[in-house]
């Protein structure tokens, strides 16, 4: 399991995109799965909402870390910290270079 905390302030009415990077550390006939779970935390870093991604990385090509990235809603206005944990399901993997970034939508 891996987690990590993010401190505000945040951007209201953007897009969130969460990257991140896997390295598959499973045999071709093994698929790894990771849940991940991303929570808007107020003041009192009590949750304010969730929003959930399961993660499925393609079968081992070569040994190297691959991109991926997840689209998440944007947090409430009372948001002071986002949480995010992967929990590995199955398989084996290195998680790396986890990072959240607001990008506008629309105009």
């Amino acid at each position: 399991m891996l987690s990590q905390t993010i401190s505000g302030p945040f951007e209201h009415g953007c897009a969130y995109y969460l990257y991140f990077r896997i390295f598959n550390m499973n045999p071709m006939k093994v698929t790894p799965f990771i849940y991940a779970q991303i929570a808007y935390l107020d003041e009192t870093n009590r949750i304010l909402t969730t929003t959930e991604a399961q993660i499925e990385p393609r079968h081992k090509f070569r040994d190297r870390f691959n991109r991926f990235y997840v689209i998440v809603p944007p947090p409430p206005a009372t948001t002071r910290n986002i949480a995010l944990v992967f929990a590995l399901v199955r398989g084996s993997i290195i998680i790396e270079n986890v990072r959240l970034k607001a990008r506008r939508v629309g105009s």
